[in-house]
């Protein structure tokens, strides 16, 4: 498991296979920014916004990253923050 984060109300999990990461959002109730940092070259190497009504089940391929850390950034509209960091092998 990549990470999880669960709010009280709005439980949402994040986790990958090391080809996709997915985002379970079990109450689709906003819009929602997604980023990805490199960390070694503070890169943003993925951002995303996505709509409310697409914000229940999203996948990101990740396979064609290379090696190395990174940070995970999802941001609700209009509040919300949620971070975490993996390890692409």
């Amino acid at each position: 498991i990549l990470l999880e984060v669960r709010l009280p109300i709005r439980p949402i999990t994040v986790f990958t296979d090391g080809y996709l990461l997915t985002v379970k959002n079990v109450s689709p109730d906003r819009d929602m920014t997604i980023r990805i940092t490199d960390m070694a070259k503070g890169s943003v190497v993925y951002e995303n916004n996505i709509p409310e009504v697409q914000s229940a089940y999203i996948t990101i391929s990740i396979a064609n990253f290379p090696a190395g850390e990174y940070k995970l950034e999802i941001t609700g509209t209009p509040s919300g923050h949620l971070t975490g960091y993996f390890t692409q092998e």
